[in-house]
């Protein structure tokens, strides 16, 4: 009889405490019956009992350290999240659970995602668009070649027979060969580039060969200013799992901000090295120029931050590449222990 009022004044007293918590929460005991709830009729518009729920609490093999999380993915069309914690009542050991919804966190999040999806497309073509002028003029050069020695193959093949040297004709005829296929790679680097790829699943990519499309969308800039391009440490193969188009897009930002850092400098240089542990590997792109001042160097991966003049960028390049190497669980960062014109990115390596 003692016990059975121990029980019943526990019972009354864990109401009275639901009643004064705002929250939707339920008291299980130890065995996970019900003792008590609060807010739980708002949920399902029923009454006080959740049993789907307590009963997947009650059969998830758990040992409670500081709290156990369990999703619950609709109730009324809505979602919720369980949080359950121990808790003692006079020595007796019950479980607290907490419902808490989180539709519109999850809405707010999805929106966000799809906002940065869409920044992340208009930051490509801005510098798809930036690309463009030096591209053209990359396809141009070998179109010229190609179009010339066709015209030389035009001129000589009436003379054949009159034993015109063919060693001329097999040159000409390997020159046009090897400028269409560049031509191909530049076209075929553009619509990867141009590609909507945030939908794609993660593939075991090259990243030299990543690295060297970058190259093909951005040689004409660096050339035309008279850039040295540097590139050690790659003799051997590091696979990585990616998104091989955001990837590209990464490096290419980080070479187009190298070249415009390098406007004004004298012998300009790009460097680009690597270094692996054999479990990442680690891409440095280093320039010889001024460098970011260190007053704004906690600043630069903040969206909408530049220091090129308006018009000239959008503010989002380091910003969404950062975000795009955060989303291959890898790291982008201003390395200063190689100076302050230095970045990093750090992947780990795909066996």
């Amino acid at each position: 009889m003692e016990k059975n009022q121990q029980v019943l004044l526990k019972n009354e007293f864990i109401k009275h405490w639901l009643a004064a918590v705002p929250d939707q929460v339920a008291v299980c005991d130890d065995t996970f019956l019900m003792i008590g709830s609060s807010g739980l009729s708002k949920l399902d518009g029923n009454g006080d009992d959740f049993p789907f729920v307590i009963d997947k609490i009650k059969h998830h093999d758990f040992k409670i350290e500081n709290q156990l999380i369990i999703s619950v993915h609709k109730i009324q069309n809505r979602n919720f999240r369980v949080e359950v914690d121990q808790i003692f009542f006079n020595g007796s050991l019950c479980y607290y659970c907490k419902f808490i919804d989180t539709t519109e966190l999850e809405m707010l999040n999805s929106e966000l995602e799809q906002s940065r999806a869409q920044q992340i497309n208009i930051a490509r073509l801005t510098e798809l668009a930036e690309l463009a002028g030096g591209i053209s003029h990359e396809i141009s050069n070998p179109l010229t070649i190609v179009m010339a020695k066709i015209s030389y193959l035009q001129s000589k093949l009436s003379a054949i027979d009159l034993g015109i040297d063919s060693e001329k004709i097999t040159e000409s005829l390997g020159k046009i060969i090897h400028h269409s296929n560049r031509i191909t790679k530049i076209i075929k680097g553009l619509k990867n580039f141009s590609r909507n790829d945030d939908k794609e699943l993660f593939v075991k990519a090259d990243l030299k060969e990543m690295l060297d499309e970058s190259f093909l969308l951005t040689i004409e800039s660096i050339k035309l200013k008279g850039i040295q391009l540097d590139m050690q440490g790659f003799d051997g193969r590091f696979m990585v799992s990616c998104r091989p188009v955001q990837l590209v897009q990464v490096m290419v930002n980080l070479l187009k901000n190298s070249c415009d850092a390098l406007e004004d400098t004298r012998q300009p240089e790009i460097k680009i090295f690597s270094e692996s542990d054999g479990q990442y590997v680690r891409v440095f792109f280093q320039d010889n120029g001024p460098g970011i001042p260190e007053e704004i160097q906690s600043k630069i991966f903040n969206p909408f931050f530049t220091t090129k003049p308006t018009g000239k960028g959008t503010g989002l390049g380091l910003s969404l590449s950062h975000h795009i190497i955060r989303q291959h669980e890898g790291k982008l960062f201003l390395d200063l222990n190689h100076g302050s014109s230095c970045f990093c990115i750090q992947l780990r390596i795909t066996l």
